[in-house]
């Protein structure tokens, strides 16, 4: 009964805060008569209404869709094809599109006739073209690979090449003509550089993929400009290429850049999630925290720089502790002995108090790091000398340890703080032994994945599922810190803490989360939940392992610094006291 209570009242206030809204009730298509309806509904981004998905009314959306359509006829070879729309206003917020087509005649290529080569044969380029005599005409295609040919010619040195198409129709047939007009050679002349104040010449003249007497490249001037940039050293880089007048065939290349003034020291104050003293392997603490950071400009006139970190955290518990201290110095350049390879080296002190308390310090270097547009892969080497207290009486147990990490990160979301819709990964593989890497001493693996969907908006569907595996080798029992828990505010809630749960600890977890955030007035909102996991000392166990869950409800208050919630819990949903929960930021 009292979660029949709660979903009343989230479709109550679900529906109150969409009523507003106006939306995509049907799309329909008219006059398709060779492409069916359920090939032309991929191209367009106006949907039908489903449900879990919708889509909002918006004009501006279904002219692009117009456009799409008539880009994809073309691209099937109907040169002449028609696409409009009649918008049908069923009520206040509810629209039905319907696409009007009109897709004339289908035309296909009948001959490609190519006027100017010299540098690529009449078979290069059509192999480049890619687009076969009697297949129906694409000209969507052609330009794409149009493109693709004049970077081909680029790349060879032909800075002033000119690619024309020209089409004759007969009937339903298309004579294309390739018009190539290459012009000279091109070759580097002069390189000069615009804008160094106090670095070197040769911190721009390394990262160079070309020199002086080289034929002009294109991909080379481009691949330059990402590395002088992505050094880390400058903040804007420019190159720019000049016909020299008084030599035929020779181009000069104009770098312009501007030093990055990176002495910079910054401070945070705010809620955050922070590493608890159990270990990477235990749910996260949820800290108030004050954070500096203080980096140094290019030391010595070389790339390389200093960065010192540090920050106090209290833990938002009945107490207020404060058990979260840390500092760090990280040095960092791209280059190392002359080769591009970029050096990070860290130095790092980390305290850690709750039940169970942490000091570690030690140092790690990043060995490899490649970085997308949203994801990220790095592997790091660590040193480490940690002092463990199960009691927290200044009792320690110490440890010198290394280990090596591989961690990959992808993330595509929006707003972090408030997370409205899309993905994150993660998995980290953790191979650890002895401080002189004399034995292993475990195998450890840890992966999480997290979703939201805002098909619903503003109500946000979100879920999460993590998985860790803990192999002990060479020793008869690893560290607390090194083992997975589960519990409390950021894990299962339906249990107040790690110790409530399992004290021990496991050498398996799987977790999974799922939420129904929605608004409800003001900067207060409201979660219903599902938590289910559990922990194992063995893989095997897995077929009999049963697991734990919870179901409850919260109240979310928006503050400039992240989410304040509360959390009622029930433990496998029995009419029991609930477990009560204070926390900031939402649980993932």
């Amino acid at each position: 009964m009292y979660y029949f209570r709660y979903l009343l009242l989230f479709l109550y206030f679900g529906i109150a805060f969409t009523a507003n809204n106006r939306y995509i009730n049907n799309v329909e298509f008219d006059g398709n008569y060779s492409i069916p309806s359920k090939e032309l509904v991929l191209v367009t981004k106006s949907v039908s209404r489903q449900l879990f998905n919708k889509t909002k009314y918006n004009p501006k959306l279904i002219k692009v869709d117009e456009l799409a359509l008539k880009t994809y006829y073309l691209s099937k070879g109907y040169l002449d094809a028609q696409v409009h729309n009649i918008t049908d206003q069923l009520d206040e917020n509810n629209y039905n599109i319907t696409f009007h087509i009109n897709e004339g005649i289908r035309y296909k290529l009948q001959n490609i006739d190519i006027v100017g080569n010299k540098l690529f044969s009449d078979q290069k380029i059509q192999t480049i073209l890619d687009h076969n005599i009697n297949e129906f005409y694409n000209p969507v295609k052609i330009r794409s690979q149009l493109i693709v040919l004049k970077e081909r010619y680029l790349v060879l040195g032909k800075i002033k090449i000119s690619i024309v198409e020209e089409i004759e129709i007969i009937d339903n047939k298309v004579i294309l003509r390739i018009n190539i007009s290459e012009g000279i050679t091109y070759k580097i002349n002069n390189i000069t550089i615009f804008g160094l104040e106090k670095l070197p010449k040769m911190f721009v003249m390394r990262e160079l993929l070309f020199s002086y007497q080289d034929i002009y490249n294109s991909v080379a001037i481009k691949e330059s400009q990402k590395r002088i940039f992505s050094s880390g050293v400058f903040s804007s880089v420019e190159m720019i290429p000049k016909i020299v007048n008084n030599f035929e065939d020779f181009v000069d290349i104009d770098i312009k850049i501007r030093e990055y003034n990176n002495r910079t020291i910054e401070g945070r104050i705010g809620f955050d999630q922070e590493e608890s003293p159990m270990g990477e392997g235990a749910p996260p603490m949820s800290t108030f925290n004050g954070k500096y950071r203080w980096t140094t400009g290019n030391l010595f006139n070389t790339t390389g720089r200093l960065e010192f970190k540090g920050g106090i955290g209290v833990k938002l518990d009945e107490d207020f502790t404060l058990p979260q201290k840390e500092f760090s110095v990280v040095w960092r350049a791209p280059w190392t002995l002359g080769f591009r390879i970029p050096l990070r080296i860290k130095y790092f002190y980390d305290e850690t108090y709750d039940n169970y308390s942490k000091i570690t310090q030690g140092l790690e270097t990043s060995l490899f790091y490649v970085r997308g547009e949203n994801y990220r892969f790095l592997t790091n080497l660590n040193f480490q000398y940690i002092k463990s207290d199960v009691d927290n009486i200044n009792n320690y147990e110490i440890e010198d340890r290394s280990s090596l990490k591989f961690t990959y990160i992808y993330e595509d979301i929006e707003n972090f703080l408030y997370p409205q819709n899309g993905i994150y990964f993660m998995t980290t593989s953790t191979i650890g032994s002895t401080i002189e890497f004399s034995k292993l001493q475990h195998y450890k693996f840890d992966a999480e994945f997290k979703q939201y969907f805002d098909y619903l908006s503003p109500i946000i569907l979100s879920y999460r599922f993590k998985i860790g595996f803990l192999e002990e080798v060479n020793v008869e029992s690893l560290q607390f810190y090194d083992k997975f828990y589960l519990g409390g505010s950021t894990s299962l809630r339906g249990w107040k803490t790690t110790e409530d749960f399992n004290s021990n600890g496991g050498n398996l977890r799987v977790l999974f989360n799922s939420e129904i955030r929605f608004p409800i007035f003001w900067k207060i909102g409201g979660e219903l939940f599902v938590d289910a996991g559990q922990l194992m000392s063995d893989y095997r166990e897995i077929l009999e392992a049963r697991l734990a869950w919870d179901v409850g409800a919260g109240i979310t208050i928006s503050t400039p610094l992240g989410p304040v919630r509360v959390d009622v819990a029930y433990p496998e949903a029995k009419n029991t006291k609930p477990t009560i929960l204070f926390d900031v930021l939402y649980m993932f």
